[in-house]
């Protein structure tokens, strides 16, 4: 899914052109199946189930991603998403989880921040997520959802590995550019 050439152009304006940006909505079948593992929590027993989760708790529904080609340029769009949606008493912005800035202990090698964004539509509330990354991030990260957290493509061991290791070489070329 994309996003009217219009907005898009008024974000390109505010960001820069060296951004892509994507929009994506979860298939009901999506929906049904995060609603199924939330309540039964994980499989290894490290997060418990949440019996009344419904739904209308699936806070990412609707997903759009803002990619940009280095951290400095990551930064900046993170400034001006700030500006735009607002933080705190009045701003828009419900969460923000910088996984640059703290990295998951479970999968360090992970990086991107997500952002829960409340909207109204016609009076009623939703929210969105809003994830920030960086080219390279994006692209392990994608190899890494699709081929070992949920598998469209059968792989070896072998090869799963070689994605796990793509996507710490991505976090350590981001890291590097902090420095």
């Amino acid at each position: 899914m994309t996003l009217p050439s219009s907005n898009r152009a008024r974000i390109v304006e505010q960001l820069g052109d060296d951004v892509s940006i994507s929009v994506r909505t979860k298939s009901a079948e999506g929906i049904l199946d995060k609603v199924r593992r939330m309540t039964e929590g994980s499989g290894s027993g490290s997060r418990p189930g949440r019996p009344a989760y419904r739904a209308g708790d699936v806070i990412d529904a609707v997903g759009a991603r803002i990619t940009t080609s280095n951290i400095h340029d990551l930064e900046q769009v993170l400034d001006a998403v700030r500006a735009h949606f607002g933080v705190g008493d009045g701003g828009r912005i419900l969460e923000v989880e910088n996984m640059y800035a703290a990295p998951k202990s479970k999968n360090p090698a992970y990086r991107v921040i997500p952002l829960v964004v409340r909207t109204d539509v016609e009076g009623h509330a939703y929210t969105f997520e809003l994830q920030l990354t960086t080219r390279r991030a994006s692209v392990a990260a994608d190899l890494e959802h699709n081929t070992v957290f949920k598998p469209h493509v059968e792989m070896s061991p072998d090869d799963k590995a070689t994605v796990k290791q793509t996507l710490a070489e991505a976090a350590a070329l981001d890291l590097r550019e902090t420095l």
